[in-house]
């Protein structure tokens, strides 16, 4: 479960003296979320906490994994094996010269196949190249096999973008999905981007929903519409990776498509084959290409701006940049 979750569901009193609890993705977690499952758990319980520094920091206030990795009064173990991919894959070589900040040997796309290839092209023509490269890999948007990774949300080869282009090319006359408004009765149904609805449409939910047992993040396909009589009606029933929810009116607005989805919503995921359009921004950084080339298990293959990916892993980090004291906290109070 997540950190959400088990906060939310998990009473203190449930967990025991010795209890053991272990958190994942420890580099996504804020100073503030930190703080709250730490309050949460109560004195005699062991924490430990899983993560690579060297992925995303997290979106909210401070670097609590980076200032715990290495400190010298917590037990550290370094897990050196790579399970997700396979060396054969190529990918774990690459992977480790860009979180070491080194330039890697791209393998030449030749098609479907194995490794972390590049292809360049300008950024006006990054869509259309990102649409062929999805097809020609077997991409078909019908489940997440094949998975586009954007590096921003807007703009050429961002998340909205790309979304909008696959759904107009593959959804055009598909079934839509409807709602139930308040105001203007039965209507087609939309995003959270007020992007309309069909059955076929792949889609995250964007929301932690305990009620119907869906976290923030969660993968799916539409699978059927149903009709729609009031706002207590079921509009649509959902694939989420194998286990299929009915959603009503409201929790629509939950939904954001995701033929492409930011790396920050990939961490913690994996794909067969993921593409990763690459365009300058003030988000491009190692971090970024370093997480995305990892949630790949076959196959990864940039696109775009060379010059850019280059510069990108060669630069320190945008987490270098915060200013914490968390690390200076700690080693004051061991002293």
């Amino acid at each position: 479960m997540t950190i959400a979750a088990f906060l939310h569901s998990v009473e203190e009193t449930m967990l025991g003296e010795g209890s053991l609890v272990v958190v994942d993705e420890v580099s996504m977690v804020d100073v503030i979320l930190f703080y709250r499952l730490l309050a949460h758990i109560p004195p005699g319980t062991r924490l430990v906490l899983v993560g690579d520094p060297s992925q995303l920091p997290p979106i909210g206030p401070g670097l609590v994994l980076h200032a715990l990795a290495g400190h010298p009064s917590i037990p550290q173990t370094e897990l050196k094996v790579v399970k997700r991919q396979s060396e054969a894959s190529g990918i774990p070589l690459v992977a480790s010269a860009v979180r070491s900040h080194q330039i890697p040997s791209f393998a030449e796309f030749k098609g479907i196949g194995n490794g972390v290839s590049m292809i360049e092209c300008p950024e006006n023509s990054l869509d259309q190249t990102v649409q062929g490269l999805y097809r020609q890999l077997g991409g078909t948007g019908t489940d997440y096999s094949v998975q586009i990774l954007s590096t921003t949300r807007s703009g050429n080869g961002g998340v909205q973008h790309i979304n909008q282009l696959f759904r107009d090319h593959l959804q055009r006359d598909a079934e839509p999905v409807f709602c139930f408004n308040s105001e203007f009765g039965v209507v087609q149904g939309m995003t959270l981007e007020r992007v309309l609805l069909s059955v076929g449409d792949l889609v995250m939910f964007t929301k932690n929903d305990y009620a119907i047992d869906l976290r923030n993040g969660s993968l799916g396909r539409i699978v059927s519409a149903l009709p729609v009589n009031n706002e207590q009606s079921d509009c649509c029933v959902v694939d989420f990776e194998g286990t299929e929810i009915a959603l009503k009116s409201h929790q629509l607005e939950a939904l954001t498509h995701a033929y492409s989805i930011t790396v920050h919503k990939s961490q913690g995921s994996q794909f067969n084959r993921a593409i990763i359009p690459i365009r300058r921004s003030r988000l491009l950084d190692q971090t970024l290409i370093y997480t995305a080339i990892t949630r790949g298990v076959d196959q990864v293959v940039l696109v775009g701006d060379r010059k850019a990916a280059e510069e990108a892993i060669l630069a320190p980090a945008s987490a270098a940049r915060r200013n914490v004291t968390l690390p200076d906290l700690m080693q004051s109070s061991t002293n």
